[in-house]
């Protein structure tokens, strides 16, 4: 990856747009970016950084402190890079999140960041996440490995050098595909606590099973139980313990059923003979019962009888009922016609009364209709001049709205005036600087001059001697020769001072150019402005002030405005008009067809009403006659003298069934009285006396003794089934956890393993075994460089015994000294000593991990800072390392404020603050 071009915009401490051509340093070599403290150096790694992945370059940076704080606040915030991969071109340009005023009302608003890509092949990629996984995808590296690899930033030279195993498995895990080493170690850590943890559960849950087991104290096995609940018994003996006390208990469960068969068959006899002696007494009981039950329904029967005579002498009166009742039936229908004729008239009078009310109410909105329908004209004939008042309206609009266009260009010319007339005063300010300046340069490049030139006669004077010829003009005497003066300068100084001098007036001249542009545009806007406003507003004069221009236009534009409004209003006015026109246009018509319709409905509701009081008339004349010829005036009273007639006959008819009915149930009771009689005389005479209290003595005892033999048995069966399940659990989670101890075994042996936690052995976990693989590879090429820059002295070397047996260990490191064949700490390094082994430990990182990565080359590599603690010696061997770096198409850009590379590196990016405010960048190729 070579970064080609380099945009900056509001970005850290660059207030505007900066262009960086980094194409113009080459393609290989080393180049310096250098500068003032504070001026942005280090912003430039950024802003490369943060082009390509969202971030800074070192980890103390956000990117929300990348809005830069000189820049105005319309001034967006943004960087582009423009980089080359394999020969192809991208540009990748982002925004940070930052706040910025807002477009509507007043306050700020949120900008969010923003990303986009545009590849090779015109495709344009956007949104933070998918340029950032681009970007990765074609170069190849993430953001680590980018910063380890091609950017060392400020302050990490000593991150990697100094940290401990821990610190360097997180370095080492985001460089190197190690992480999945770390996820297995957890991943068997965590199995072997998940086994530990189910075992604990097996024997929690056979403890708990084994507690749950019924034993009675007065059984003899209940010492040995209690031994079992404490724990002090194996699992196996146990079990055949449980087992044992199960079979006893069975034992006595079929005692008890035994025994309970044997108590069932005698309480049943007993009870057998208890049931005779009851029904005993049950029958003597009921045959005085029956006896006096006889006596009862033969009297009875006797008054039934004299009841049923009285009713049958009533049979004449019956028959006369039926004949009244039936000659009334027969006339009954007449009174249904009779009522039918009367509904009809009372329906046939409502129809007529509800007709003359619709009527009336039908006449009265057709007074009303006709009432609107001539209002509705009238307006219709008010709203003829409409539509001609709209056009001479609109006329009057269009052109109100183009002088009020004519006053805004000339509002736009005004404010171009002004802004000429600024820029015209800014360059003519400038230009006064710019002069004063080169005529400050001018008498110094003078005085310089004449200083040299009489600097030159006072050193040909020095050789003058009386007698030999003077070099200038020949004379043999030397009466007053020129002396040498104290303050003369150089001729590298009077060539700088000449420089400055030609600088000088190359800028004011430059100025001056300037000033002569922005005047004539200024004369360009003021003429085309004056030329508008004659043609606008040619009751103003053209050559009036131009403040005095602004009122002018602003007072029209105000007139202008007045009137478009008024216009409108009158237009709204005109359109609801004729909106309402249009409206009584359908309406009208609309009105005059329901009138006809209504009046049509009228004549034909009064042609109905007449035929209805015709037949209403009709209706009376029947009903009339109907009266005449029935016995009462109406059906009611008929039916009530049927319902009476009824009723008499119904309650004879019911009194004669009655007594019937009893007569009948009398002789019945006395017939079932005396078999009854019969029947309880001759069980009592045929059953035999018996001892009724002793047999119920005997079937209390035998009922207690059951009960005692249920309760025992109950007790027995709840125990067996409890301790039925025990057994069973007991047995199942007793396997189960003899399983789970065996995985548990060699699980845990290999968490110990792979995690480094084997008792007595270096604790070094499999993922750190695999880093320790890489920690050589990349010491080994970083010893490279480090011999070279120490002179043979020092040499990084992988710790091959742990400082401790507490912590992790494999990746400690230590420094060999050549000099004085000591191995110590390489905390232990000088300031210098530390930088030189950090650089080479970088240089050897990076190294690696392109190697790594599958033969990624980036062609531009990055140092921030950390040559000050060098001394002369070991800078040029720190910068002969990089130069070696540099070799073929690569370049390596250093930060640094060390004098001596200056004179060194030739290819330099200048960065340097504004006295305004913000930095400016320069390149020296």
């Amino acid at each position: 990856m070579r970064p080609l071009h380099l945009t900056l915009s509001a970005f850290g401490p660059y207030a505007g747009q900066v262009e960086i051509p980094l194409e113009q340093l080459g393609e290989r070599g080393l180049y310096l970016i250098t500068g003032d403290t504070g001026a942005g150096k280090t912003t430039l790694f950024d802003a490369i950084t943060y082009a390509l992945y969202g971030e800074p370059s070192g980890d103390n940076r956000d990117p929300s402190m990348f809005r830069s704080k000189y820049a105005q606040p319309d001034t967006p915030t943004w960087v582009e890079l423009v980089f080359s991969y394999s020969g192809k071109t991208y540009t990748v340009r982002r925004s940070p999140e930052y706040e910025r005023p807002a477009k509507r009302g007043g306050g700020t608003t949120l900008q969010r960041a923003e990303a986009e890509l545009h590849l090779p092949d015109g495709r344009l990629v956007t949104k933070t996440r998918e340029v950032t996984g681009e970007i990765v995808n074609i170069i190849g590296l993430d953001r680590s490995q980018f910063a380890q690899i091609a950017m060392i930033a400020q302050g990490d030279f000593l991150k990697l050098l100094l940290a401990d195993t821990r610190s360097r498995q997180e370095i080492f895990r985001k460089l190197f595909p190690t992480r999945g080493y770390m996820v297995f170690q957890e991943k068997v850590k965590s199995e072997s606590g998940a086994l530990q943890r189910e075992c604990e559960a097996a024997r929690a849950s056979v403890k708990q099973y084994i507690d749950g087991v019924l034993c009675p104290r007065e059984d003899p096995m209940y010492p040995q139980w209690e031994r079992a609940w404490a724990g002090e018994l194996p699992i196996q003996e146990t079990v055949e313990l449980l087992e044992a006390l199960l079979e006893q208990d069975r034992e006595r469960d079929t005692q008890c059923s035994e025994e309970l068969e044997q108590l069932d068959g005698e309480w049943k006899a007993v009870t057998a003979l208890l049931a005779k002696a009851e029904e005993l007494e049950k029958a003597q009981s009921q045959l005085e019962e029956a006896q006096v039950r006889r006596e009862t329904c033969a009297a009875q029967w006797e008054a039934a009888q004299q009841q049923l005579e009285a009713q049958t002498a009533q049979a004449p009166q019956l028959e006369g009922l039926r004949a009244q009742l039936a000659d009334l039936e027969a006339e009954l229908p007449r009174y249904q016609e009779l009522e039918q004729l009367r509904q009809n008239l009372t329906a046939q009078t409502q129809s007529i009364r509800q007709q003359s009310t619709w009527l009336e109410e039908q006449e009265s909105e057709q007074k009303q209709r006709e009432k609107k329908l001539e209002q509705g004209r009238q307006e219709r004939a008010g709203l003829e001049e409409a539509g001609a008042q709209r056009e001479r309206l609109l006329g009057q609009q269009t052109r109100a709205q183009e002088q009020s266009q004519q006053l805004e260009e000339l509002s736009t010319l005004l404010a171009g005036c002004r802004q000429a007339r600024v820029n015209l005063e800014n360059a003519q300010k400038r230009y006064g600087v710019a002069r004063q300046k080169a005529q400050a340069a001018q008498e110094d490049y003078t005085g310089k001059n004449q200083a040299f030139l009489d600097e030159q006669a006072g050193i040909l004077a020095q050789q003058l001697a009386e007698g030999q010829p003077c070099p200038v003009c020949g004379s043999l005497t030397h009466p007053a020769p020129a002396q040498l003066s104290q303050g003369a300068p150089t001729e590298e100084e009077l060539n700088r001072a000449k420089q400055a001098w030609e600088t000088a007036q190359q800028t004011a001249s430059t100025w001056s150019v300037e000033a002569g542009k922005a005047r004539t545009a200024l004369e360009e806007r003021e003429q085309r402005l004056r030329s508008q406003m004659a043609h606008v507003l040619p009751e103003q004069g053209a050559d009036q002030p131009l403040d005095q221009v602004a009122q002018a236009i602003r007072e029209a534009q105000r007139k202008a405005q007045e009137a478009l409004d008024q216009v409108r209003g009158q237009l709204r006015q005109v359109e609801a008009a004729l909106a309402r026109k249009r409206q009584l246009d359908t309406q009208i018509p609309q009105q005059e067809q329901r009138l006809g319709e209504l009046e049509r409905a009228i004549a034909s509701a009064r042609e109905q009403l007449a035929g209805a009081n015709s037949r209403r008339e009709e209706l009376q004349g029947q009903i009339h006659t109907l009266e005449g010829q029935l016995r009462y005036p109406q059906a009611e009273q008929a039916r009530q003298e049927q319902s009476d007639l009824k009723g008499k006959l119904q309650r004879l008819e019911e009194a004669q069934t009655q007594a019937q009915r009893r007569a009948n149930a009398a002789q019945l009771a006395l017939t079932g009285a005396e078999e009854a009689v019969k029947q309880l005389t001759h069980l009592v005479e045929q059953s035999q006396p018996m001892d009724v209290e002793t047999q119920r003595a005997r079937s209390q005892e035998l009922t207690l003794r059951r009960a005692q033999l249920t309760a025992i048995q109950r007790e027995l069966h709840t125990r067996i089934t409890t301790n039925r399940t025990a057994l069973e659990q007991i047995q199942g989670k007793t396997a189960q956890l003899a399983q789970l101890e065996q995985r548990y075994t060699w699980v845990r042996t290999l968490s110990n393993t792979v995690n480094g936690t084997l008792p007595g052995k270096e604790k070094i976990a499999l993922e750190t075994y695999v880093q320790m693989t890489f920690f050589d590879r990349i010491l080994r090429r970083a010893n490279l460089r480090l011999l070279v820059m120490t002179g043979g002295q020092y040499e990084l070397k992988r710790r091959r015994e742990a400082a401790g047996s507490r912590g992790q260990s494999g990746l400690e490191m230590d420094v060999i000294d050549h000099y004085n064949g000591t191995e110590r700490s390489v905390k232990s390094l000088s300031g210098g000593e530390s930088f030189q082994a950090s650089l080479a430990l970088a240089l050897g990182l990076s190294d690696e991990i392109q190697s790594s990565a599958g033969g990624i080359r980036l062609d531009t590599m990055f140092v921030d800072e950390g040559f000050g603690s060098l001394d002369e010696e070991s800078l040029g061997k720190a910068m002969g390392a990089l130069g070696d770096l540099a070799q073929g198409n690569r370049l390596v850009g250093i930060i640094s404020h060390v004098s001596e590379l200056k004179e060194k590196i030739d290819k330099q990016i200048v960065v340097r603050k504004d006295r305004t405010g913000g930095s400016r960048v320069e390149i020296m190729v």
